[in-house]
């Protein structure tokens, strides 16, 4: 019958690791108790200064504290914190209009790359408006400020988030 040899091989490996396991086992724990012990020192010295800080602020013995007077004031409420989204003309000469509509006036007209300010408002509607011959473009109309501070409207397809040229203009 043949014997069955033992290779010593698998046995190191696994004599390896558990060694390896063990050495990290002990360095997780020294590495704690000192984070743990640093935590607990800075507490102590934390608490021992906010002591300090309370005697020192404290009445003499057989004084007479009086709290101090209540003034209720209102506080003024905080102005709601809108960002301004940036908006870039992508199509030149794009006409700023008084309403959402190709018959309004036109309050301004900007030129390509122009920044205007985006106001969170756009139409529910969309406008079908031919841009070239080839480009058919169906946007909503968005209300915009210029620099100047005017405010209208403007075709959705003639801005954009990104500084680029209108695609085929």
């Amino acid at each position: 019958m043949a014997d069955k040899k033992t290779s010593l091989v698998p046995r190191f490996e696994i004599l390896i690791i558990l060694v390896f396991f063990i050495s990290f086992l002990g360095w997780a724990a020294n590495k704690c108790s000192r984070t743990k012990t640093t935590l607990q020192a800075e507490n102590a010295v934390s608490t021992l200064d906010s002591l300090e800080q309370s005697d020192t602020l404290s009445t003499p013995a057989g004084a007479i504290e009086t709290p101090p007077p209540v003034i209720a004031t209102p506080m003024p409420e905080p102005e709601p914190q809108v960002s301004k989204s940036i908006l870039y003309v992508v199509i030149d000469d794009l006409n700023m209009r008084s309403t959402p509509s190709l018959n309004s006036d036109v309050i301004s007209v900007f030129k390509l790359f122009d920044e205007v300010e985006f106001m969170n408002e756009v139409t529910d509607s969309t406008t079908q408006l031919k841009l070239s011959e080839t480009i058919v473009a169906d946007e909503p109309w968005v209300k915009v400020k210029n620099k100047k501070g005017r405010v209208g409207w403007v075709y959705g397809a003639g801005v954009h988030y990104h500084r680029k040229k209108y695609p085929g203009l």
